[in-house]
Formats: structure tokens, sequence, C-alpha cells
């Protein structure tokens, strides 16, 4: 039954915006790591420096050298004390070395200019063994020889230049590695303090419009409840419908009058409580005029749980119950029941009242007065159409001598009974009857001209004759008869309903004059 109330979201209590700051702070303390971790391991992997053995590499490259030098040392003395073992053995060690080396160089990069070097040192060393026969065999002539050892000590020269250029090489590659790596520690240090103050401050900010909205909420709760107060207190009822019709909200006080419990009535559609068919149809075409209007107003009933009719006054207006743009309507429902009521009883004794005016309480038929509101009407509208009109006055003939013979009651009896004859001539929707008087009765006929209302007061008569209603009293011996006085023709502006009636009491004394049980017609 209640409005629907904000719920705060979870990131949006302030007490949780510290567990929140924790946690990022924590996940972006571990996603630094992590990216510094992926980051040294792909500068480590991307150079062969990092993890080599400065000395190794010195090692081999100067191991080269000396044995080199030995070489050199024994192609010198090759003629004086030089064993061609010793020789073949420092041949095949100088190429063991220089094997080592071009597989170092494979795995460790060397600079540019050593490894131009080392491509002359082997250029040479492949001279040098091309000779290799010549001097085990100690073949080879003392000028060759001694370009040879000339050659390798210039090979000694650059195999030594070598391992100096690739050291420095080395610490240079080691030293740039350091650097990168020491800059990009800075940076994602900087990166991550920087983020760090960015996260505070947007979490400062964050705590700050959190305050603010909750002091909002705050005062839209408070405002929410002094509505819903003003809503379950308000005298009249009150429901919201969907577009369907269906009911999403409605307060205690409609509940109550409904005789439902709390929520009983949501979801259920409108239109079922309606009274009937006919309040359904009504109810459909206000909200088709609420479409166009954007508000209206009408009575319609209901029916409670018990079926139960309630008249309600429905104040109808579209509302954006949910702040999506969809069109609800706003109902406010005053119970009208008991004036609902009080005005059908109303009607009911104004129709009484009416009819009681109207209407000769004896005969039931019209009395004089309604007959002379109704005559000048017709009498107009004849005028207007130029259609013909006829008017009789009739009366019971001897009817004292019938109340003095019978009784005053008998006389009523006799009075009805002739009534309801005439009644009964004036068989089309615009004939009247009416009681004029006494025993006189009158009877309008428009539309009806001389011949075609002869026929009627004939067959009246006839009617009554019917009857047999018993008239005897001194010389009387008979029943009950009728004289009758009728005037016919089509009014004019120069004739008055006056002098129509004036006639027609003419044509009446005529007729009793003639012997009573007659008609006598004349006309205006």
């Amino acid at each position: 039954m209640a409005l629907d109330t904000p719920v705060k979201t979870w990131i949006f209590q302030t007490k949780n915006i510290g567990k929140v700051l924790i946690g990022i702070l924590g996940l972006a303390t571990s996603i630094s790591a992590l990216v510094l971790t992926v980051l040294f391991r792909e500068i480590d992997k991307n150079n062969p420096f990092d993890d080599f053995v400065l000395s190794e590499t010195v090692h081999s490259i100067g191991q080269l050298g000396r044995e080199t030098l030995r070489l050199q040392v024994l192609l010198v003395s090759l003629s004086e004390q030089s064993e061609v073992s010793l020789l073949q053995q420092q041949f095949d060690i100088l190429e063991s070395r220089v094997r080592i080396v071009t597989i170092q160089s494979d795995y460790y990069s060397l600079s540019p200019s050593a490894r131009l070097e080392l491509q002359i040192y082997i250029d040479n060393l492949d001279f040098v063994l091309s000779h290799k026969p010549d001097i085990l065999a100690k073949s080879i002539t003392p000028q060759k020889l001694e370009s040879i050892t000339t050659l390798l000590a210039e090979m000694e020269k650059t195999a030594h230049g070598i391992s100096i250029e690739n050291q420095r090489y080395i610490q240079r590659q080691q030293k740039s590695s350091a650097l990168l790596k020491k800059r990009l520690f800075v940076l994602l240090v900087v990166t991550y303090f920087s983020l760090l103050f960015l996260v505070i401050t947007f979490f400062a900010f964050m705590i700050k419009f959190v305050k603010e909205r909750q002091k909002t909420l705050a005062i839209l709760n408070s405002s929410e409840e002094r509505y819903q107060k003003i809503v379950e207190n308000a005298e009249e009822g009150i429901w919201v419908l969907d577009p369907s019709k269906n009911i999403v909200f409605l307060n205690s006080k409609l509940a109550r009058q409904f005789q439902t419990k709390n929520g009983e009535l949501l979801n259920k559609n409108a239109l079922d409580l309606c009274a009937s068919e006919e309040f359904k149809v009504l109810f459909k075409e206000k909200i088709l005029e609420l479409t166009v209007a954007g508000a209206v107003s009408f009575d319609i009933c209901l029916k409670d749980r018990e079926n139960n009719r309630l008249w309600f006054y429905v104040n109808n207006t579209f509302i954006d119950f949910y702040g999506d743009g969809e069109q609800y309507i706003l109902g406010l429902l005053t119970d009208i029941t008991k004036r609902k009521k009080i005005e059908e009883e109303l009607k009911m004794l104004n129709k009484r009242l009416t009819h009681q005016a109207n209407v000769d309480e004896l005969t039931q038929i019209a009395n004089r007065r309604y007959f002379n509101l109704y005559a000048i009407r017709m009498w107009e509208q004849a005028i207007r159409e130029k259609k013909a009109l006829s008017l009789a006055l009739v009366d019971i003939d001897f009817f004292k001598k019938y109340n003095d013979y019978y009784g005053h009651l008998q006389g009523d009896i006799c009075l009805f009974q002739v009534a309801q004859v005439i009644s009964g001539a004036a068989q089309r929707g615009d004939d009247l009857a009416a009681r004029y008087g006494g025993e006189e009765f009158v009877l309008l006929l428009p539309g009806t001209d001389q011949q075609q209302a002869i026929a009627i007061v004939t067959e009246m008569q006839d009617k009554l004759a019917a009857l047999k209603l018993k008239h005897q009293w001194r010389d009387l011996q008979g029943t009950v008869t009728l004289s009758i006085g009728l005037v016919s023709g089509i009014p004019q502006e120069a004739v008055s309903l006056e002098k129509a009636l004036s006639l027609a009491d003419k044509a009446l004394y005529q007729a009793k004059h003639d012997g009573r049980n007659c008609y006598s017609a004349l006309q205006f």
C-alpha cells in the first residue's frame, strides 16, 4: 500500500566508502607490481648481458690472445727447438678457442666493432692455417715464416682489443638496462602515486557527494513521509492505475471502503470493480477523454468485496508515477453513496409528487392541472405544424343520481371504471385522457380530424356499454352512459384553446339536450 521508498545503494553508504578505497588501493598496488615484474622480465629477455658473467667473456677472448701469442713464440723458435707435436697441439688449441669465442658470440652479442675485429682475426687465422702443413713440415721459407709471425702478433693485438672493446660494450649494455629499469620503476611509482592522488581526490569528492546525497535523501524521505501521511489520512480515496488500468497503488481509505486488506487490490484491473457493464463502458469512455483533456471527472458505481454498490465521484489526471515518462492515472475518489441514495430518494419523491400533482388520485388518469399544461403545448404545436386536433368533453349521465342511489363509494368505483374506458380511447402517444372535474372528463386527440374523432368516441361509448354498469334510479332502468361534446379543426392563432373548450362545452350541452348517451360535434 505504501509508496516506493528509495533504497540506498551499497556503495553510496558512507561506512562502505573506506572499504572500497582500501580495496581499490590494494588492487592498484597489485596491478602495479605485476606490470613492473612483466616489464622487467621483458627487459631482461631483450638484454642478453643481464645475466652474463663478465669475467668468463673477457677470459675467453683474452685466452684467445694468449694462445695466439704462444703460437707466435713457437713459430719464432721453429728452426731451433720447436717440436712438431707442440705446434700441432698449439694449432688445435687455437682453433678450439676460436670456435668457443664464435659460439659465445652467437649467445652473447658483440659490439659491431668487436664483431668486425673478430671476423678479421678469423680471416687472418684462416690464412695462417693455410700454411699449417708447411709449418709442420718445416718447409716454409724464412720470409714467409716471418710474415706469419708478424701476422700472429697483430692477431694477438686484435684479440686483446676485442676483449677490451667487448668488456666495455657489455658494461654499457648492463648500465643501460639498469638505467631503463630505474626509469621504469620511477615512472611506475610516479604513475602509481598520481593515480593514488586521483583516487583519493575522487573519493574525497565522492564522500562529499554521498553526504550531500544522503542529506537530500533525508529531506526527500522526510517529505515523502509527510506526503505518505497526507495520502493515508486523506478523506478521499486515492488510487493510481497503470496504462492497462491495473491498480498499482491505493491508500488505506479506499482499501477500507472496498472492505479489503492492504495490498489485496494491487494489480487488480479497475474495470473489474465496476458494478455493471454499463459502468465499464462509461469508465473506458472517460479514460479516452482523459487522453485528450488531461483531466476528467465523473460519477461511477463500483462494487466492494461483498458486491455492495458504492458510488464515487472520480477526478482523474495523468501522472508520471515512476519517473520513467510513462503516463499513469491518478484518481481521487470521493464516496458519494449517501448522496446518491438521497438523490434517488428525492427522485422517487419528486416522481411521487409529480404523479400526485399531475394524476387524479381517484381515477389514476391525468388531472385538470396537467391537462391544461399539456393541452396548451399540443395546441401551439398544432398551430406550428398546421395539423388537425380534436377535443371532447365527456360527462357521465345522471351521475349525481347514481351517487345518491348507490352511495359515494360505489360512485367512486364507477368514476374509476369510466376513466379507464376513456383512457383506453387515448391510444396514441400524444393522446391524453384527463378528469376535468366531478363526473366530467376531457379527451385530447392531437393529429385527429372530426371523422376520426367521431369513430374514437363512438367506440368508447360502445366499450362502456359493454361493461353494463347498472344505473337504476326511479325512472332510470339501464346502464351508465356518456354525453360527449366534440370539437375538431386545425388550430390557428385567431382561435384560442379556451374558445375550443367553450365550443366543446356547448356541444356537450347540445348532446344532453338531445337526450344524452350521444355525442354532438362542432368545428372550430
